[in-house]
């Protein structure tokens, strides 16, 4: 504003330290000569106290261009530009607010803004480049944050750095959102010796911060990290972790391990049977009646026929296993598999098929996911431990299906041995029951034959009043877990047998579609199904 009363009237008043001040262009730099007539008469619009005319002409001749004292002028103060600060709730930020000065009254300087600034407490984390912009706003008002705190940085504490994929395979709850590739599971990886595992990394400091009043913010301090340490089959050098032997590397309760392992192309009459500390890594097939043990992972990448596989972690079927009633394997891990079919199979943890499991006798202790391809369960029988998720089960041309969900197997073959034990006692009772009374309509019978007969009877009753009072104890035991889900995405045929531990659920005769059962508060609850709906298992038994 100061500017444009220069360029058109050639001088200007305004308010400066507590007393009015004139300023006078020289007059090369003014359009138009300059009165000391306007000039008081501009003062006494403002309200400036009047002074000698002689006075504002020594000044016009002087034209010096710059601020001179006029007269004390102590109300021109409020004329003056008026400079707030606000701060942040958190502290982090000081905003500073220029309000315009008003006609004669003076801009806000840096010594004003340092002012405000100080008033309300800070002292730290100054922008200057924004209070160089606020100083160049002159008379028209505006508004900069200029000061910031710094939020405080946690560090980091030394960590290991593993060089190799460490979460194996996909788990299960992940099934849903994208294709399997059977390829893909990363459970054996193998390593040449010398090759780098891991490093350590080392740890970063924590950063304190601070609030634009000068108030310490603590960094938050980062928790130790557990280093990995050198197992078997790895050295630490200055490097990291290496591997000292050739072999499939992995990470289990803090260490690194590289484990023998045998990769062969087919086990024939060429390999014989292999029984393995490690894992191994079978690119073909496994030939009709031979086996495969390895306390480690086992791979196998084309259809295995009648074999026998017996896995101390996981086993991956890259292509699939058609048993024909003979194939057989136990996993402690969890199994993967393109298919099953005609195969017996025992497995620990979860089961993951991404095409169909068919006429097959299946324990598994976690959860069935198929969810891809036919994903069908069909024929034969399967007891789960936990929950499935498929998009079929039983087929009318199939054969019965039978399924029981939520209680480990273990349990389950128990009650059914149990109840075997039981009926054949019942029957052993009903012989000694007909060979007690032939001979006892006889003339002259036995008594030693007829005693020893009811002393047997007797034992078995005795064993059956036992066992039959354990069976109910066992039936309890043997209750599903509450939430156990049975997922099917597609059709639950009719005459598909299904329970829930012991419980069955009645089907009906014309089947299910898009169904979840679920067994809430100890009964099974039928829900619609939507496309795509993920499940959730009320437990991960994966391994």
């Amino acid at each position: 504003m100061e500017a444009a009363q220069l360029n058109r009237y050639g001088f200007s008043l305004r308010y400066k330290d507590g007393r009015a001040v004139l300023v006078v262009s020289p007059e090369k730099e003014r359009l138009r000569p300059v009165y000391a007539d306007d000039i008081a008469a501009r003062m006494r619009i403002l309200g400036i106290p009047p002074v000698s005319a002689r006075k504002i002409r020594e000044i016009i001749n002087r034209e010096s261009g710059m601020p001179e004292a006029l007269i004390d002028w102590p109300a021109g103060a409020q004329l003056s530009a008026h400079v707030t600060v606000n701060i942040s709730e958190d502290g982090m930020k000081a905003e500073v607010v220029v309000q315009p000065p008003r006609p004669g009254g003076a801009p806000a300087d840096r010594e004003m803004i340092d002012a405000a600034l100080s008033e309300k407490g800070v002292i730290k984390g100054f922008d200057e480049e924004a209070l160089q912009a606020l100083l160049g706003t002159g008379n028209s008002g505006y508004s900069r944050i200029a000061a910031w705190g710094k939020a405080p940085v946690k560090g980091r504490s030394e960590r290991t750095e593993c060089l190799f994929v460490t979460r194996r395979g996909k788990p299960w709850k992940e099934l849903n959102s994208g294709r399997i590739d059977l390829k893909e599971l990363n459970f054996i990886q193998n390593r040449k010796a010398g090759e780098l595992l891991a490093q350590h990394i080392p740890a970063i400091p924590s950063k304190d911060g601070f609030d634009v009043l000068g108030n310490m913010i603590e960094a938050e301090i980062p928790e130790d990290e557990i280093l990995i340490e050198a197992g078997e089959g790895v050295l630490e050098t200055e490097e990291g972790l290496t591997a000292e032997i050739d072999g499939n590397v992995r990470l289990a309760e803090g260490f690194i391990t590289v484990e023998p392992m045998v990769i062969v192309k087919d086990v024939n009459y060429s390999t014989g049977n292999i029984d393995f500390d490690g894992s191994v890594s079978v690119e073909g097939t496994v030939a009709d009646g031979f086996t495969v043990r390895a306390t480690g992972d086992i791979q196998i990448g084309k259809t295995v026929g009648r074999g026998q596989l017996f896995a101390g972690r996981n086993l991956v079927l890259q292509a699939g296993f058609a048993g024909d009633g003979e194939g057989f394997c136990k996993v402690q891990g969890s199994l993967y598999s393109k298919f099953l079919e005609g195969a017996k199979a025992e497995v620990a943890g979860n089961l993951v098929v991404t095409e169909a499991v068919l006429h097959s006798e299946i324990e598994v202790g976690g959860n069935l996911i198929l969810s891809e391809g036919r994903g069908e369960i069909t024929g034969g029988s399967a007891m789960i431990g936990g929950g499935i998720s498929c998009k079929r089960i039983g087929n009318i041309n199939a054969g019965a299906t039978r399924i029981f969900a939520g209680c480990p197997p273990g349990k389950l073959n128990e009650f059914f041995q149990l109840g075997r034990i039981l009926k054949t006692l019942r029957e052993e009772i009903d012989d000694l029951d007909r060979q007690f009374g032939y001979l006892s309509s006889k003339s002259g019978a036995d008594q030693r034959e007829l005693q020893k007969l009811e002393q047997g009877r007797e034992r078995r009753k005795k064993r059956l009043q036992d066992g039959a009072s354990e069976l109910k104890i066992m039936r309890k035991d043997s209750a599903a877990s509450e939430g156990t889900v049975i997922a099917v995405q597609d059709r639950l045929f009719p005459g598909a047998a299904i329970s829930f531990g012991l419980e069955e659920f009645h089907l009906g005769d014309k089947g299910l579609e898009r169904v979840l059962l679920r067994l809430e508060g100890g009964r099974i609850v039928v829900h619609g199904l939507k496309p795509g709906e993920e499940i959730n298992f009320p437990s991960d038994s994966a391994r």
